[in-house]
């Protein structure tokens, strides 16, 4: 199993884990054109926010830090405000490091 399927994993576990919590509201991501991280091309929007500090973990993932595993969660939020609808069936996401490895 590779890498990243092993983080996505722990990233679902997490999520499904903070679900059963009652006591907090929901986690809902804001509108792609809200997050400081953002792209727009004809009208469609990309939104990305790192959860790179234990304050946004906590708000999406309670009382689990997927970052003690080395696991940065990245929140990706789509908005699209064109006429046109959106096919995501043949998306591809890939994370590309610095020295431009890829996972």
């Amino acid at each position: 199993m590779s890498r990243l399927n092993k983080c996505l994993i722990l990233a679902f576990a997490a999520v499904a884990l903070h679900a059963g919590d009652k006591d907090k509201a929901p986690f809902k991501a804001a509108p792609a054109s809200s997050y400081e991280f953002k792209l727009t091309v004809d009208g469609l929007t990309i939104g990305v926010q790192p959860f790179d500090n234990d304050e946004l973990v906590k708000t999406a993932f309670g009382k689990v830090n997927p970052n003690q595993y080395s696991v940065l969660p990245v929140l990706v939020v789509m908005q699209n405000d064109s006429k046109k609808p959106l096919r995501l069936d043949g998306m591809k996401v890939e994370l590309v490091l610095a020295n431009r490895d890829r996972l």
